[in-house]
C-alpha cells in the first residue's frame, strides 16, 4: 500500500495528515477562515444595503413630490353606472332609511295603487278588536286531492276519510 492509503489514516487529508493544512500531531484543522474574505463580504453587504436605502429614500421623496389628488382618466367621467342593484356604501344608513319608510307606511293613512286605502296598524287592530274575529272559512278542496288520499290510504290498509 502506498503512504497516502495507509490504514491508520494519519496521511489521509481527512484523517489528520499533513496535506491541506492539517498538522500531523493534531486531529483537527489548524487553518482559520480567511478573515480578509469575511471582512470584504461584510463591508460589501453594508455598502449595498446603504446604497439601497439611499435609492429608496430618493424614490420616496419623488413619490411625495407627486400630486396627491389624481384626476380620473377622461373615459371614467363619461362612463354610465352599472345596472341596478348598486352596492351598498353605508349599510347602517340604508337600513335606517328602509326602517323609516316601513314605519311611515305602518303608522300613517294613505291610498294604495290598487285603489284601496291604508290604515295605521294600531287603528286596524283597534277596529278588528271592536268587531270581533270570525272563524276563518276552511280552504276549498284541491281538485284530485280526495282521489290521492283514497289511493294512499288503500296502500297503507287504512280507511280513507
Amino acid at each position: 500500500m502506498s503512504a497516502s492509503h495507509s490504514h491508520n489514516g494519519q496521511d489521509h487529508p481527512l484523517h489528520g495528515g499533513t496535506p491541506h493544512g492539517h498538522a500531523p500531531d493534531k486531529p483537527y484543522e489548524t487553518r482559520d477562515a480567511n478573515i480578509k474574505s469575511v471582512i470584504e463580504t461584510g463591508v460589501s453587504m453594508f455598502v449595498v444595503t446603504f446604497v439601497a436605502m439611499i435609492l429608496m429614500y430618493g424614490l420616496f421623496k419623488g413619490f411625495q413630490a407627486l400630486p396627491t389628488q389624481v384626476e380620473p382618466p377622461p373615459m371614467v367621467e363619461g362612463r354610465p353606472l352599472p345596472p341596478l342593484p348598486h352596492l351598498q356604501v353605508n349599510q347602517q344608513r340604508d337600513l335606517a332609511a328602509f326602517r323609516a319608510r316601513e314605519n311611515e307606511i305602518l303608522s300613517t293613512y294613505g291610498k294604495l295603487p290598487s285603489g284601496g286605502v291604508r290604515l295605521p296598524i294600531e287603528r286596524a287592530m283597534d277596529i278588528l278588536a271592536a268587531r270581533g274575529f270570525t272563524a276563518a272559512a276552511p280552504a276549498p278542496p284541491v281538485p284530485g286531492a280526495s282521489a290521492e288520499r283514497k289511493g294512499a290510504a288503500a296502500k297503507k290498509g287504512a280507511p280513507a276519510r
